[in-house]
C-alpha cells in the first residue's frame, strides 16, 4: 500500500475485491461496446439459432454437404495450417480446427499431419449425432470420425461435448482445462474442435488462458480472435469467457488470520490438477504476495 497508509485486514481484502470487480466491469463495458458494433456476435443472431431445431441448424446455415468447414474442397489455402482441415495454431502448443472428417484422414493423412506436429491429443467439444447433414455421413458413433482411430495411433481422445452456439458451466470448463494442462504437461502438443473450430473452441481455448496465463478475458478474447477470427460465436459464449475469469478469481481469495483450513483445502482441490493434486490433498499450497498501488493507482501484485 502507499506509504503511510494502513488497512485492517477485512480493509485490504474488500480494497482488493472492489478493485478486481472493477475493473470486470471495465471489461464487460469495453467488449459488449465491440459486441453491439459486430453483428457476428449479435445477440439477435444467438436468439434466432435457438429458435431453430438442431436437425436443421445445417441444413439452414451450413449449406449442409456444401458446409465449407467439413468439406476439405472448400477451404482457403490460406484457412488450413495442416492440410484438408480449417486449422489455425492459437498458441504454440493449442491447434484449433474444425472437426475430422473420415474423409480428410485417409485423403490427407490427417493423423500423421496431427503427429508431425507433434500433435499428442485431442479434445472433442461435440455432443454425439449434431450437425448431422454437414459433411459425409456421421459415423456410427455420432462423429464425423471414429474416435477410436486417433488412439491406435497413440493420440488421447477427450469428449467434453456441450450444445453447438452454447455453453457449459465455469465448473465444467475448468474441469477441461484442468486437463488441457494435464496433456500439455506430458510434452505433447494439443488440437482442440467442435464443428466450425470457432465457437465452443474458442470459448475453452480463451477459458485456458484465463487460467495458465492469468490473462483478463479481453486479452484472451482479443487474442484467440486475432489469431481465428470469428472466434466465440455468440454473446452467451463471450459472457462465460468472462464469468469464468470471475470464477478462478474467486477461488484465489486474501485470507485473514482466521482461514479455515478445511475451507483452504475444498477451494485448493478446484484449482490443483494432476500429481499435484494427489499429492497436497491434505496439505496446504500457500503462495504470499505483496499489494499496492503504483504510481497510475493500479493494482500490482508482486
Amino acid at each position: 500500500l502507499e506509504s503511510g497508509v494502513s488497512m485492517s485486514i477485512d480493509g485490504r481484502r474488500s480494497w482488493v475485491w472492489d478493485n478486481l470487480r472493477r475493473k470486470k466491469a471495465e471489461v464487460m463495458s469495453k467488449e459488449r461496446r465491440q459486441l453491439d458494433n459486430n453483428g457476428t456476435y449479435g445477440t439477435v443472431r444467438e436468439t434466432l439459432l435457438r429458435l431453430v431445431p438442431r436437425n436443421s441448424l445445417c441444413r439452414m446455415f451450413c449449406r449442409g454437404s456444401r458446409c465449407k468447414y467439413c468439406n476439405p474442397d472448400l477451404i482457403p489455402d490460406n484457412m488450413k495450417i495442416i492440410d484438408g482441415i480449417y486449422s489455425t495454431w492459437v498458441t504454440e502448443d493449442i491447434l484449433a480446427i474444425a472437426r475430422p472428417s473420415e474423409e480428410g484422414i485417409e485423403r490427407f493423412q490427417l493423423i500423421e499431419q496431427l503427429a508431425k506436429c507433434g500433435v499428442k491429443s485431442i479434445f472433442n467439444l461435440q455432443l454425439p449425432f449434431e450437425h448431422a447433414h454437414c459433411g459425409n455421413p456421421l459415423t456410427e458413433h455420432g462423429f464425423s470420425y471414429d474416435p477410436e482411430i486417433f488412439m491406435e495411433h497413440g493420440m488421447a481422445h477427450y469428449n467434453f461435448g456441450w450444445p453447438d452456439f452454447g455453453i457449459a458451466s465455469v465448473e465444467q470448463i475448468l474441469d477441461v482445462v484442468k486437463v488441457m494442462q494435464h496433456a500439455l504437461d506430458t510434452g505433447g502438443k494439443i488440437a482442440v474442435h467442435c464443428h466450425a473450430g470457432l465457437g465452443r473452441t474458442g470459448t475453452l481455448i480463451c477459458c485456458f488462458l484465463i487460467w495458465n496465463r492469468a490473462w483478463t478475458a479481453e486479452q484472451a478474447l482479443q487474442h484467440v480472435r486475432s489469431r481465428r477470427p470469428g472466434s466465440v460465436q455468440s454473446a452467451s459464449q463471450q459472457s462465460q469467457v468472462e464469468n469464468f475469469q470471475a470464477f478462478v478469481e474467486s477461488l484465489k481469495p486474501v485470507f485473514d488470520s482466521k482461514l479455515d483450513f478445511d475451507e483452504h483445502l475444498k477451494r485448493q482441490a478446484s484449482v490443483l490438477y494432476g500429481l499435484e493434486a494427489r499429492v497436497l490433498k491434505n496439505i496446504p499450497k500457500v503462495s504470499i504476495c505483496t499489494i499496492q498501488h503504483n504510481a497510475t493507482q493500479q493494482v500490482v501484485v508482486k
